[in-house]
């Protein structure tokens, strides 16, 4: 029992323990290095103004979502439509609002993969 104990009091080192990184390569506050802009790089091409997600054309949607996947940033569709739905003034994500801007995306990879 004894050396169960002791075995136990040791410091297990772990083989792939990563390395200690040097004080001057830290930092408190990382969101600075990690924040990106709430969406593209592109100009924003309209501000929405409030309508049912089902009054706004197609085409706008798809302006509006390419502007959103302007930056860069790799994200899954479903992010995409947070994202989005977020930017269009919308509280909740319905049906309604998933399928519209879930058709703006197919446009836009449809589009860009040829």
């Amino acid at each position: 029992m004894a050396v169960f104990e002791a075995a136990l009091a040791e410091p297990q080192v772990l083989p792939n323990t990563p390395p200690p990184v040097p004080s001057e390569h830290t930092t408190e506050d990382v969101t600075a290095v990690t924040r990106r802009p709430a969406a593209g790089t592109l100009p924003k091409p309209w501000n929405p103004d409030g309508r049912d997600i089902t009054e706004y054309p197609d085409f706008e949607l798809v302006k509006f979502m390419r502007w959103i996947m302007s930056d860069g940033v790799l994200r899954t569709r479903d992010e995409l439509i947070v994202m989005g739905a977020k930017e269009l003034g919308y509280e909740r994500r319905g049906s309604r609002i998933v399928a519209a801007l879930g058709r703006a995306i197919d446009t836009i990879q449809r589009t860009d993969a040829r």
